[in-house]
């Protein structure tokens, strides 16, 4: 290999950190850290507490047949 191919090959091989560092995290720590941001965020895995949020976001078109 020649000596740029050689430095060509470290430059692709270097990768800008991440804003959240989430390439150093194991799949376990981020899942973990997805769920904790999930519950501060006031998520929820209550199906009926989702859609009554739902229906406060989203309220459904009127059907102009039905009128």
């Amino acid at each position: 290999m020649s000596e740029q191919e050689q430095r060509s090959k470290e430059v692709a091989d270097q990768k800008p950190p991440g804003k959240l560092g989430a390439e150093k995290l194991t799949p376990a720590e981020q899942r973990r850290r997805f769920i904790e941001g999930a519950r501060e965020a006031g998520a929820s895995e209550d199906v009926e507490a989702f859609r009554a949020n739902l229906r406060k976001i989203a309220k459904p078109k009127k059907n102009s047949a039905s009128t």
